[in-house]
This record gives C-alpha cells, sequence and structure tokens, in this order.
C-alpha cells in the first residue's frame, strides 16, 4: 500500500479503530504480558458475549432512531422469571422452554410498551425506556422476593447455557456468534433490514413510500427486548445465580459499545460490524483496567470518556464525508455548467 493509500486508509473511521486496538495491545505489552495468555482473552470472549447479544439488540433500536436504557433491568427481568419458574416446579427439565417463553412473552411486551410510549404518545426514548428501566428492576425485586435464586443444578439446560461448551467453544460466544450472524442477514440480506435503515434515516419518508415507521420501530423495541432478556438469562446460568443485579449498568457498556463502534445513533447507518467491534474494544479495554490495576471508580470515569472521544470523533468523521459530498457535488455542477 502506497503513502496515499495509508494516509486514507488512516482518515477513516476504520483507521481509527485499528489504531485504537493497536495502542491498546502496544501498552498492555509493555505493562501487562498477562493480557495476551489464552485463558485472559477466554475471559475477554465470555465478557463481551453478554453485551455483545445486547448490543446486536441495542443496534436495531439506534437504526430506527431510538435507545433503549432498560436492557440491564430486562436481563435481571427474564433471569428472575426463568429461575422462579424453574425453582417452583422442582427444576424439572421439562420446564426450561415454558420457562424461557415466558420470559421472552415479558420482553415482547415491554418492546410492545416502549412502542405506545415513543411512537403513539411522542415520548423521548430515553424519559421512557428510562422509567421502564425502574419498572423491570421493581418486577424483578418482587419475583425474586427481595433474595437471591442459585441456578446451579448443573443437569439442566439453563446450567448449560452459560456453562457448557461446543467443539470446545464457550456456550455464550456461541449464541452470541449465532446472534451476531442472523442480525446481520437481517441487515443486509432481506427488505426487512433496509426498511430499518430507511425509517431510521428519514422516517416521514419511509411513510409516503408505504412503509410503516410504528411497525418497524415495534420490531426493532422488541427484538432489543428479548436479546436483552436473552443475554440476562445466559448471565444468571453463568454466574449459577439470579439477582435483581443481574446485568445492572450493562447499559453503560452497551451504549459505550454503540458509540465506539462507530454506530450513528442519530439513526439510519452502522452494522452488525460496528457494534461487535464496538463490544470487543468495551471488553479489551474493561479487561486492560482490571489487569492493570486501575480502581473500580476511575473505570466508570474511563468509560465516560471514552464515550465522549468517541460521540466527537464519529462526528468529525461523518463531517468529513459530508464534506466530500458537497464538494464532490459542486465539481459536478461546475462540469455542468461548463
Amino acid at each position: 500500500m502506497n503513502r496515499k493509500g495509508i494516509k486514507s486508509l488512516l482518515s477513516s473511521s476504520w483507521g481509527g479503530k485499528l489504531v485504537a486496538l493497536a495502542a491498546i495491545f502496544i501498552i498492555m505489552a509493555i505493562f501487562s504480558r498477562n493480557f495476551f495468555t489464552l485463558g485472559n482473552w477466554k475471559s475477554i470472549l465470555l465478557a463481551i458475549s453478554i453485551y455483545g447479544i445486547m448490543a446486536c439488540g441495542m443496534l436495531l433500536c439506534v437504526l430506527v432512531g431510538c435507545m433503549d436504557f432498560s436492557v440491564g433491568s430486562t436481563a435481571a427481568f427474564a433471569a428472575a422469571v426463568v429461575a422462579k419458574l424453574y425453582i417452583e416446579t422442582g427444576w424439572k427439565p421439562s420446564m426450561f422452554v415454558p420457562a424461557i417463553l415466558v420470559a421472552m412473552l415479558g420482553c415482547a411486551a415491554l418492546g410492545m410498551l416502549h412502542t405506545l410510549l415513543v411512537v403513539k404518545i411522542k415520548i423521548n426514548p430515553f424519559v421512557a425506556t428510562l422509567a421502564t428501566k425502574y419498572i423491570m428492576l421493581g418486577l424483578a425485586i418482587l419475583i425474586l422476593n427481595q433474595r437471591n435464586s442459585y441456578v446451579d443444578h448443573k443437569d439442566t439446560v439453563l446450567y448449560a447455557m452459560g456453562n457448557g461448551r461446543f467443539l470446545g467453544i464457550p456456550m455464550p460466544t456461541v449464541i452470541f456468534i449465532v446472534v451476531a450472524i442472523v442480525i446481520a442477514i437481517v441487515l443486509n440480506c432481506t427488505v426487512f433490514g433496509r426498511q430499518l435503515y430507511a425509517v431510521g434515516g428519514n422516517p416521514r419518508a419511509t411513510n409516503f413510500l408505504g412503509i410503516s415507521s410504528t411497525a418497524k420501530t415495534c420490531v426493532a423495541f422488541v427484538i432489543c427486548s428479548c436479546l436483552a432478556g436473552l443475554a440476562g438469562i445466559i448471565l444468571a446460568s453463568m454466574n449459577a445465580m439470579a439477582s435483581s443485579g443481574t446485568a445492572s449498568g450493562y447499559e453503560g457498556s452497551v451504549l459505550t459499545a454503540m458509540c465506539v463502534g462507530g454506530v450513528t445513533l442519530t439513526g439510519g447507518a452502522g452494522g452488525v460490524i460496528d457494534a461487535v467491534y464496538g463490544a470487543l474494544l468495551v471488553g479489551i479495554i474493561n479487561n486492560a483496567m482490571i489487569l492493570l490495576g486501575v480502581p473500580s471508580e476511575w473505570q466508570t470515569f474511563v468509560q465516560g470518556a471514552i464515550i465522549v472521544i468517541a460521540i466527537v470523533l464519529n462526528e468529525g468523521t461523518r463531517a468529513r464525508a459530508m464534506n466530500m459530498l458537497g464538494a464532490g457535488a459542486d465539481d459536478k455542477k461546475k462540469k455542468e455548467a461548463a
């Protein structure tokens, strides 16, 4: 690659992402050799599997111009429902599917509620989902009766979801990969996926074209809530415990993944590869801070700083792209005038 090509790559959004990864690898190579061990990378993959699944669902909401800040509490709710039903029936294997279905139906109902609040009543998505965050957290507390439920029965499918292996790969990572592939296919290979981008880009225009922005937004919210619930069930399985604190604060990690991945929060732009990269980078940074002994309060500060920096960089990249498009249009007009 010549100098011009290298400069073009570095000035692009993916050039910046590669530079960020390289910088982290260099720092960790200097200060912590444990970062590159196989065991440590298994830990990173397990960690990103949870909010990676959530990020894939959140991506759909972001594409239609919305956001869901209730994903952490939704995860806790789903974990509480499954654990409660399993415990109440004496851990019968036949209860696995009904328990999952009940939890998913609850999550789907939440997605529909979000659509009602955001699309029909016109409440800001941030305000609406922030309110439902506490509703779902309250439901999780009520279901568990303010106690932790231990889901450590190793002969159940529930336990295998978070602790099993498939071809040597941890089951949470397998589920994450499957979810990411399915969402990528939906977005890139189906009419529905193209319509999601259209709704986020210009909802009024899509309505004139006969595309229901309400229906697409509803599906996006429902899938987002259901994937958050799935992630919560897997996390409870991994921890062998369901509690109201399951996935607490994960919405921050998911939002950070969206930002650092380059997904446009105003809607209409972004893809699964961006969300997956964002989840991976967040997992690497969190792991690096733990290995370097960074205090927990500073870890939260760093996460907030990363969001600000990522948004600024993304806006700068988008502004440069718009300027290039504008310059190209001006050149075309000059040629036509000549």
